[in-house]
């Protein structure tokens, strides 16, 4: 017996188990049973689906009997009327799948009985309603007879499943079965179940995202005229919460079912899309941008018949007198509905009546650009500015060039708004991705040169945005624009968003990696040249436009260019030197970490020498430069043979400049730029900053010697440093031959004995102070130098030793020699600077402990002092100085409301009150007067 005559006999003998074990042997054998079907006559097939008939209603009434039974007798009768089920299922997918399959009325039964229980079914048996429910589809998909009877559970379901699962695969069945909609009566109450679910749909985040649930909306909408009204309220109500891409869905929606819409559901359609308008030109500026996303996808659609008669249909009654209210907002919001949909036209109408329209929408340009509101002048000035690139060729050129007219020389000058300045300048680029307005703005561009240096950043951005614009343009030279001085000035003080853009702007016209070394180094000498200060910024951000090898080659080149001028200027005056070749020889030779600089000796420029000192200085400080910036990428070890390299280049040439320039300046940058190497490989320079900064005079400033601390910490020499200052301090400190009652202690190591000379300096306590200062404040010191945490301790000590000169100062039978007040000002400073930095929670260094003593010492040693203003007319001059000292540092600074009485400047204090000290820490003051 084959399986066709198994297949007959099986279902013949009506044994449901026997059905359901010969499907899934068929299943599990790979037996196909299209091809199994295809075999039987009509005959045949007529009895085969007569007797599946029968086997299904046997099932349904087997729950009947059962109905009374216990739970899990029930639960595996269940079980097993879903097998067969799933078994009819199959067998019935497989006599619709044939090429001209043959419908019974038996089979229809049978269909029409699975879907009648499609939706009742339980949520476990998902599998199976979604097999019942692909057997519908296919059957509605071959357009076979009763596929009426067969769809309308179909389609609730899958709006069902399309809510709960969310798949692009749903959206794509339902998509398909859009027709079966119009077999619904959505008025009648037995469609309450389908209304509910498509209100559901339309909210849905899956129907909005994916392009077949918005079109299957769409037809959706245009299917009854209550049911559109219900799905714009529901639409109206979410609109507060959906963003704009979703409101630019829902113009799409709004749009298809327009296009398909008939009769009174057009009229209620487009009733809902000039609502959306009125909504549009009163709403608040939350959501008014989301209701012209959704009108927007109208706009763009200019291109199908009809689309340009409906929005002028629908935009009249509301766009005209909204221009002309009082209220700005509303003006605003009309504004730039009709600057959106421009031009809004009918081409039914005559060409007369067309051209009194468009002019019409061009005197209310002119008179928008005039508007009191700057708001409102700003947004029409940028979307004008479109709308004149666009349509450039039907307005009139005379219209054009009025519009162009009142931008340039009124609105770009606008005092009153840096938006509406900075959205001129923006409206210039607009028009320059025109190729036809280039001839026209070439020689107007120019007189916005001045707005480079405007008082807004927003306007300075917007200029140099348009001339990395105008960049690009081959027809116009962005220094025709603004001239490169200007440019260079905003370059050196400028924000970092104008500079960040004025980089990319100048940074392939000074630094063209991609042409010969000298074109390089001409481009280099130019820009020093031209400004010092903006060519310091040019190089601190150009790392960020080229790779770490790309800097240090062109750092390289720098310095080679300058071994070249001192080669040059030897031969001059000796008439030729071997070994300075061979100095340059070795800079070139060693290591493969750069490419070889090339022979361009010859092509260098005559006029740069080594006595052009500002040059030199700022080649130097350009190497410095660059190398501070890529400093952190040169530590990775993927460059640690770069670094290698060019700290052995760069320490054979800084030892050859040292010997030629004598230029404060110059000699700066090189000691800098020596603290990038090891300090073993710069001797004469290493073993000298330590001396030069105990020569240094009392009147010293941070430009003198700030260049000998950066090195020294670069090289870890912190110590050394905090030696000197501890002991400045230590003879500074002392009175009259009286020692200090803090010991002197050596914050440096013990160092190996030799023989060397004791250079004679004058100690300069207060000079120190300025040097530890500066390290703390200058971001290559600090890290440095605060990971030197024993060391400050001591120094902290030491400065503690002012307390004791304090006292002395102010008592009044001290007999020694004062210490300066200025040293003790600046000792006080520092050691209150040191207690919040070397600050540590429950340790000897806990800065609230600290402070809590300063002020009970303060309120000891210094306040009665203070309170005794009869005493002060009598004091001498020193102890009057020392008293205004103390109220400096420990009285807070007066408010404006504060009355001074007199020379104590005695406070009227508030209990509890904050007060901020000199020093830069806050503390309290309680009822009791005392400190915390």
């Amino acid at each position: 017996m084959n399986k066709r005559e198994e297949l007959l006999s099986v279902v013949d003998s009506g044994d449901l188990q026997q059905f359901v074990k010969f499907i899934q042997k068929c299943k599990s054998e790979a037996v196909d049973l299209v091809e199994l079907l295809s075999g039987c006559s009509k005959k045949q097939l007529d009895k085969l689906w007569e007797g599946v008939q029968q086997s299904c209603a046997v099932t349904m009434l087997s729950i009947e009997v059962e109905d009374n039974a216990n739970e899990d007798h029930m639960e595996q009768e269940i079980t097993k009327i879903l097998e067969v089920l799933q078994c009819v299922v199959n067998l019935a997918s497989a006599a619709i799948q044939q090429e001209d399959p043959h419908i019974s009325p038996c089979l229809k039964s049978t269909s029409v009985l699975l879907l009648g229980l499609l939706l009742p079914m339980p949520e476990t048996a998902d599998r199976l309603k979604n097999n019942i429910c692909e057997l519908c589809e296919q059957w509605w998909k071959k357009n076979l007879s009763g596929k009426e009877d067969l769809i309308t559970n179909a389609l609730i379901y899958l709006l069902q499943r399309s809510l709960k699962i969310q798949t692009r695969k749903v959206l794509k069945r339902l998509w398909f079965l859009r027709d079966a909609l119009s077999l619904f009566n959505i008025s009648d109450a037995s469609s309450d179940m389908l209304r509910d679910l498509l209100c559901q749909c339309i909210v849905s985040m899956p129907f909005l995202k994916y392009d077949e649930g918005c079109r299957f909306l769409g037809c959706v909408m245009s299917l009854d005229q209550n049911l559109t009204d219900c799905l714009h309220k529901i639409i109206k109500s979410h609109m507060p919460i959906t963003n704009r891409n979703m409101m630019e869905k829902y113009g799409e929606i709004y749009f298809r079912a327009w296009q398909t819409a008939t009769g009174s559901t057009l009229e209620k359609l487009e009733s809902a899309i000039q609502n959306f308008m009125d909504h549009a030109v009163h709403a608040k500026k939350s959501l008014a941008p989301g209701l012209r996303c959704l009108l927007g996808y109208f706009h763009k659609q200019r291109k199908f018949s009809g689309v340009d008669s409906m929005l002028l249909r629908l935009y009249g009654p509301l766009l005209w007198r909204s221009l002309k209210v009082a209220n700005c907002h509303v003006r605003e919001n009309a504004a730039m509905l009709l600057l959106d949909a421009f031009p809004l036209q009918d081409q039914d109408l005559c060409n007369e009546e067309l051209d009194q329209l468009l002019q019409k929408q061009f005197d209310i340009f002119q008179a928008l650009l005039e508007d009191s509101y700057p708001s409102i002048r700003s947004v029409t000035v940028r979307k004008l500015s479109k709308i004149l690139s666009t349509f450039c060729e039907f307005i009139p050129v005379e219209t054009i060039r009025n519009l162009i007219v009142k931008m340039m020389q009124d609105l770009v000058w606008d005092a009153s708004s840096a938006d509406v300045r900075a959205s001129v300048i923006l409206s210039m680029m607009n028009l320059l991705d025109n190729p036809m307005f280039i001839p026209m703005l070439k020689p107007i561009l120019p007189q916005l040169c001045n707005h480079i240096h405007d008082v807004s950043e927003k306007v300075r951005v917007a200029m140099i945005e348009l001339l990395l614009k105008v960049k690009g343009i081959r027809a116009i030279k962005y220094w025709d624009i603004v001239p490169m001085e200007h440019i260079l000035a905003r370059l050196e003080i400028d924000s970092h968003p104008v500079v960040r853009r004025i980089m990319k702007l100048l940074q392939s016209t000074f630094m063209p990696l991609d042409k010969p070394k000298s074109v390089q180094l001409d481009r280099c000498v130019a820009l020093i040249e031209s400004s010092r200060g903006a060519a310091r910024q040019f190089f601190h951000h150009a790392p960020a436009h080229m790779s770490t090898q790309e800097a240090v080659t062109y750092m390289i080149s720098i310095v080679a260019c300058i071994l070249r001028c001192i080669k040059a200027e030897k031969s001059k005056q000796e008439g030729g030197d071997n070994s300075q070749q061979e100095v340059e020889e070795n800079l070139h030779s060693q290591g493969g970490a750069s490419e070889e600089v090339e022979e361009e000796e010859e092509e260098e420029d005559d006029t740069l020498t080594i006595h052009n000192t500002q040059v030199m200085a700022g080649l130097v400080e350009a190497v410095v430069i660059l190398w501070s910036v890529i400093n952190n990428d040169l530590k990775k070890r993927q460059n640690h043979t770069i670094e290698q390299n060019l700290q052995a280049k760069i320490s054979i040439a800084v030892a050859e400049m040292m010997k030629f320039f004598d230029d404060p300046e110059v000699c700066a940058a090189l000691v800098n730029l020596a603290g990038f190497v090891p300090y073993n490989s710069v001797p004469t320079i290493s073993r000298t900053c330590l001396s030069k900064l105990k020569k240094m005079s009392v009147d010293s400033v941070a430009e003198d010697y700030s260049c000998y601390l950066d090195a020294l910490c670069k090289w870890d020499k912190v110590v050394n440093i905090l030696d000197l200052v501890d002991e400045w301090l230590t003879e500074g400190l002392q009175q009259d031959g009286a020692t200090s009652q803090t010991p002197t202690v050596k914050v440096g190591k013990k160092t190996r004995k030799s023989v060397g000379f004791i250079v004679p300096h004058v100690p300069a306590p207060t000079l120190g102070i300025d040097f530890v200062t500066y390290m703390l404040r200058s971001p290559i010191c600090r890290p440095i130098l605060t990971s030197h945490v024993n060391e400050l301790a001591q120094l902290q000590t030491k400065l503690k030793t002012a307390w004791t000169c304090v006292e002395q100062g102010l008592s009044e039978a001290s007999n020694t020699e004062p210490v300066p007040d200025e040293l003790l000002t600046a000792c006080f400073s520092l050691y209150c600077k040191l207690v919040g930095i070397l600050h540590e929670s429950n340790t000897k260094n806990d800065a609230t402990s600290i402070f809590e003593e300063l002020f009970s010492w303060a309120d000891v040693h210094l306040l009665p002092s203070l309170g005794n203003q009869e005493k002060l007319a009598d004091m001498t001059s020193r102890k009057r100085t020392l008293l205004s000292l103390t109220d400096t540092f420990l009285l807070p600074s007066p408010d404006p409301q504060d009355t001074l009485t007199d020379m104590s400047r005695k406070r009227t204090s508030r209990t509890g009150r904050t007060e901020l000290f000199d020093t830069g820490y806050i503390c309290l003051r309680d009822d009791s007067g005392r400190w915390r």
